[in-house]
């Protein structure tokens, strides 16, 4: 889990920079991952996910039924 208060800003061709120490920690324990799922609940902070992460949590959403309140979420 990645923790920390860091400024981000966004690039002119849509990227987020990723502090160093959190590149650091994703390349030690996702190594070869070179796409992320970055996503926000609140605008206040990202989530960020290695796409191989993200697309098993996509699995399992898409196994619960379309009313349920954290497919929604």
């Amino acid at each position: 889990m990645l923790r920390g208060s860091y400024a981000a800003s966004i690039d002119e061709k849509g990227r987020l920079r990723i502090p160093a120490v959190f590149k650091r920690y994703l390349e030690e324990n996702y190594a070869g991952a070179t796409d992320y799922y970055v996503t926000s609940i609140t605008g206040e902070s990202a989530l960020i996910y290695p796409m191989r992460e993200w697309e098993s949590i996509e699995a399992k959403l898409a196994l619960l039924p379309s009313q349920e309140p954290a497919k929604n979420k």
